[in-house]
């Protein structure tokens, strides 16, 4: 089972990300925060989770190539137990 304690936890990352940008549309945000994965259904919370944290620590409007990052690492830094 997933932990449900995430569900608050994201929720409030995002909608802290959003306060900070609120020109930008919900569906606006969900595409640039999962443009490595192409299909939105198979991105796994702790992934999300990352890239939300990533995007973020940069402040201000967010036009940077998700490249310049890597999710996975900060996941293993800020998310991840193990």
């Amino acid at each position: 089972m997933r932990d449900p304690q995430r569900i608050p936890r994201i929720i409030k990352m995002l909608e802290s990300f959003w306060e900070e940008r609120p020109d930008w549309r919900l569906g606006q945000i969900f595409a640039n925060l999962t443009q490595e994965s192409p299909n939105l259904w198979d991105i796994e919370d702790e992934e999300f989770e990352a890239a939300l944290g990533q995007w973020s620590e940069m402040k201000g409007p967010v036009n940077k190539n998700l490249d310049s990052w890597d999710a996975n690492e900060y996941a293993k830094k800020h998310i991840r137990k193990n």
